[in-house]
């Protein structure tokens, strides 16, 4: 294992880089993305980078593309933030990686630009005008074998952290001319971001942490990631929060031992094998756990107004367990897919919701007239069904041992209202209670 130093002499006065006992200098006040930039392509396989305790301006995207087992480690408080701190001029990616495997982050703090009169900005008071979507912190293109762990990313106006897939997942368009479109979307998976581990790491004051790739619709959609883990984070402050999504089908995540504070909950959008357990969630602006069909992979032919599904993809076996919630606007949310979503199926599966603890969660994200009609902490929704009458929609749910204290204008736990679309057993042992829920997990 190769070692790489990068010093800050004196902590404000000079930096610089450390192998084989050369040094090459930098001064704080130029650019540093370039030279770290260069430290990182020059690096041999294998190489662990430190970076002294310091902070280190950058005023250009640092780019790193195809390196493997290169690891970044801070040592003591070491800080990467953009040189102009006011929102609208801090428009580019702090750090961006593209084909990278086996590539570490450990003990950075990430800053961007959400200054505004030379006070921080708390994006939660955002306003249409107020974005700026390529305020962006991290962000990771086709990434294989990746931690990014013991860091904090603070004051991001767009996400502060995305891993997704990259076009080079993408069938080349010299080869679309051999298969039909539904022979690309299907034949190729079209994601080649995998095994990644998120863990002990602070988001705050951010619009939300995405595996979505927005890029592309159809032939060139690109997937999020598969086999994605979240663990031990705390996602404070965010105008959005975290959301699972993907223009093509994935499987594989794990959401435990986090806390959700002050955010708009998850969303799941075409993610299978999703497991969320031993979180915990205060003052939720939203849904907790919303999962829905991508609207991107639906189109609406001209004169006929039911939405349609150009491929299946095909989600499900979502399980959300052993979770505290204590204050929120919304429960938890599936809504089915459109019909032809799923394929060689027309229904939603594998749905588990257990164990968890409901309290003070209000429905306020309806308003009074349809909370009234439509409030319940747990909802399957059947979506847009108008394609498929009386077929079931949802299969294979379960909602058992939960604890739940219902405010006045919350009906009950779980809506069964659609028992011809939906395939659902509850369970007797889900416990109300009028005062502060305490589950005994």
């Amino acid at each position: 294992m190769r070692l790489l130093v990068i010093l800050c002499l004196y902590c404000s006065s000079a930096v610089a880089l450390e192998h084989r006992k050369s040094l090459y200098p930098i001064i704080p006040q130029q650019d540093f993305s370039g030279y770290l930039q260069k430290v990182i392509e020059q690096a041999a396989e294998n190489t662990n980078i430190y970076i002294a305790e310091g902070t280190y301006t950058t005023c250009k995207t640092i780019r790193i593309n195809n390196v493997k087992n290169i690891s970044l480690i801070g040592l003591g408080e070491v800080v990467f933030e953009k040189c102009d701190k006011d929102y609208k001029n801090a428009n580019y990616t702090l750090l961006k990686a593209v084909g990278v495997k086996g590539f570490v982050i450990d003990n950075i703090e990430f800053k961007g630009g959400m200054k505004r009169h030379g006070k921080v900005i708390d994006v939660r008071s955002f306003k249409k005008g107020d974005y700026h979507w390529d305020n962006f912190g991290v962000h990771f293109l086709g990434a294989e074998d990746l931690t990014i762990k013991n860091s904090r990313f603070l004051n991001f106006g767009n996400t502060a952290l995305l891993i997704t897939s990259d076009h080079n997942a993408v069938i080349p368009n010299s080869e679309h001319s051999k298969l039909s479109l539904a022979e690309v979307l299907v034949t190729e998976n079209r994601v080649n971001s995998r095994n990644v581990i998120v863990s002990n790491n602070l988001f705050k004051n951010s619009y939300q942490v995405s595996t979505t790739n927005g890029w592309g619709k159809g032939a060139k959609a690109v997937g999020g990631v598969e086999d994605i883990t979240f663990i031990n984070n705390t996602f404070e402050n965010l105008r959005g929060c975290l959301k699972l999504a993907s223009r093509v089908q994935v499987k594989g995540a794990r959401l435990q031992g986090n806390k959700f504070k002050a955010c708009s909950g998850i969303q799941i959008v075409s993610y299978s094998d999703v497991s969320i357990l031993d979180n915990q969630f205060e003052d939720i602006d939203g849904w907790v756990l919303s999962a829905y069909p991508n609207m991107a992979n639906v189109n609406k032919s001209k004169g006929n107004q039911n939405k349609i599904v150009p491929y299946p993809i095909g989600w499900g076996n979502i399980s959300f367990s052993n979770n505290e919630v204590n204050s929120a606007k919304g429960g938890v949310r599936f809504q089915a897919s459109f019909a032809g979503e799923q394929k060689a199926r027309d229904f939603v599966s594998g749905i588990e919701i257990k164990g968890n603890t409901f309290n003070k969660v209000d429905m306020s994200i309806y308003e009074l007239k349809k909370r009234k009609q439509h409030g319940y902490i747990i909802v399957l929704s059947p979506g847009d069904y108008s394609t498929r009458k009386n077929k079931v929609v949802f299969k294979d749910v379960t909602v058992s041992n939960n604890c739940f204290s219902l405010h006045k204008d919350v009906k009950g736990l779980v809506n069964v209202r659609k028992l011809a679309k939906i395939d659902a057993s509850l369970h007797a042992d889900n416990i109300s209670s009028p005062s502060i829920c305490r589950h005994t997990k």
